[in-house]
């Protein structure tokens, strides 16, 4: 990784490919999180668990490493964006599948389950904005040529599926001209599962993000049994971060389609606030989020401990963990 950290323990995309039908419990890649920037371990990891109880998340689980007979240490493990996640959450597993970044990048961002490798690869890269503007879910125009240099299509099962993206962008920044706001976007749009992705990033501080970065780090996907496309998570390492983001975090900035057309809907802003105060209710209790907290930092203890290629000391692991529940009190307040 960057920075000052120098360490040999780097992240793992592994893919089962070798040996036809090789598999383990049925998936064959593993995406290896060296969980850089985050001591605990539990960054990711948590983050994936609460999030599925409202958006398609990620599974994640936790992975002792040897290489060659050595011991490479415990990482968390964190799901594919494949036509397997598709299958467990919608009722066609044939997903049609975007990665929000300029598909002419010879240095894509690290850190994605589907894209360059697991989460916590190391710092990113990119520029300031990060595609806020282009690749936002904005329109840019009824040809779908000025699409392409904004998001990478890494998976179809539909023809012409840029079709299907220009068509929900268009109703997205149209929203506000028709009285029947949720039916007429719904149509395009999987308008409740993106207020709740809405909802869960902002609550959750997710610092690589559509709502902090707005054209990276994060998948478009198109429903197509329902025939409406929808945002999807990833890259969940640096999560937990800020206490002060607002609920309404970036919804003035017009480059954030989706916050600043839909946030600006009566109608789909108090959806929106409800599913907010969900998350709210649901996870930052103190006594449930330490509880769920502790009982992770305790099942990976003696591997943290005992982990040889760790890039912090036992110690800062447990000043980390600490510093988890201290976040949620805060975010909390």
């Amino acid at each position: 990784p960057g920075g000052s950290v120098e360490t040999d323990k780097k992240s793992f995309n592994i893919e089962l490919d070798w040996i036809e039908d090789q598999d383990i419990n049925g998936y064959e890649t593993l995406n290896l999180n060296n969980c850089y920037q985050d001591p605990s371990f539990l960054r990711e990891f948590i983050f994936e668990k609460l999030s599925r109880n409202y958006i398609p998340a990620t599974q994640v689980n936790f992975v002792k490493l040897m290489i060659n007979d050595q011991d490479w240490g415990i990482y968390p493990n964190v799901q594919q964006l494949d036509k397997k996640h598709a299958d467990q959450w919608f009722f066609d597993d044939e997903c049609t599948r975007w990665r929000a970044e300029d598909p002419n990048s010879e240095a894509p961002g690290c850190g994605s389950p589907g894209g360059g490798g697991p989460g916590g690869g190391g710092p990113g890269g990119g520029g300031p904005n990060f595609g806020a503007g282009t690749s936002s879910l904005n329109y840019l125009g009824n040809d779908s040529i000025n699409y392409l240099d904004h998001y990478t299509l890494k998976k179809s099962y539909v023809d012409n599926p840029w079709n299907a993206l220009v068509e929900a962008c268009f109703a997205i920044e149209n929203v506000e001209n028709f009285d029947d706001s949720y039916t007429y976007l719904n149509e395009y749009l999987d308008v409740d599962a993106t207020l709740w992705h809405l909802a869960n990033e902002i609550i959750f501080s997710d610092d690589d993000s559509y709502i902090n970065k707005g054209g990276m780090d994060y998948y478009v996907y198109y429903d197509k049994y329902n025939e409406r496309i929808l945002p999807i998570e990833y890259d969940g390492n640096t999560v937990f971060g800020n206490i002060n983001w607002s609920p309404f975090y970036n919804e003035n900035n017009s480059d954030f389609a989706l916050l600043n057309k839909l946030l600006a809907t009566p109608e789909l802003r108090q959806r929106y606030l409800a599913h907010f105060r969900t998350i709210l209710s649901d996870c930052f209790d103190s006594n449930y989020i330490n509880g769920l907290i502790d009982y992770y930092a305790n099942f990976i203890n003696q591997s943290v401990f005992d982990d040889p290629q760790k890039i912090y000391t036992y110690a800062e692991f447990l000043s980390e963990v600490e510093d988890l529940k201290d976040y949620f009190s805060q975010r909390n307040s």
